[in-house]
């Protein structure tokens, strides 16, 4: 993409993504839910503007590229599904010029076995999910204990998501006015088993 675009975060949690494109000296745009997340990121990137809404229907404006990485679009369509992702990516095509770039991943069914559990332990922390698999909603019951001076403080967390098969998404984005490109991952970063990322060119 041009040198100093324009680039629209997705999800942008807690800047990480939008740190990296300022970094490239892009002109940042965030968007999440989580006010406390967005207070992380305009500390993270005081260059960037970040603003709290739904990606499903705060406007987008213009922007050269938009991204949305780890799972962005399957947490937004647990509930309205493929026609909330149909939804988006109309919204994406209309924001961007042509040839504007859309980079993002989505997990797919084969994303979670039934009942898997995975864990992260660090000497201050220990987080445990379970995932349960009911048709093309994955739900993950996530456990972290975070080490405290007085001792370990519990919270726990359930998020839902919506699945689609990598060839149904790049159906969804063709139909939509995208030229597709599967990608093993982000540049020498791989993703994990059933996350697949996606790289849509605006034509």
């Amino acid at each position: 993409m041009p040198s100093a675009g324009r680039v629209l975060d997705l999800g942008c949690g807690a800047g990480r993504l939008s740190l990296m494109l300022a970094a490239d000296q892009h002109e940042v745009v965030g968007l999440d839910l989580s006010p406390a997340l967005l207070s992380i990121a305009r500390r993270r990137v005081p260059s960037g503007r970040f603003e709290e809404g739904d990606i499903l229907s705060a406007d987008f404006g213009t922007v050269d590229a938009i991204a949305a990485i780890g799972e962005v679009v399957n947490y937004a369509t647990a509930t309205g599904g493929r026609g909330a992702l149909e939804t988006l990516f109309r919204r994406a095509r209309e924001s961007l010029p042509l040839r504007g770039r859309f980079l993002f991943d989505c997990a797919g069914p084969n994303r979670h076995g039934q009942g898997e559990c995975v864990w992260s332990e660090k000497p201050d922390s220990f987080v445990a999910m379970q995932a349960s698999v009911r048709d093309d909603i994955v739900t993950r019951k996530i456990v972290t204990f975070i080490g405290r001076d007085s001792g370990w403080e519990k919270s726990s967390e359930v998020h839902r998501l919506h699945t689609y098969e990598p060839a149904e998404v790049c159906r969804m984005l063709e139909e939509t006015g995208f030229e597709v490109q599967r990608l093993s991952g982000y540049g020498e970063a791989r993703l994990p088993n059933g996350l697949h990322p996606f790289l849509a060119t605006a034509v």
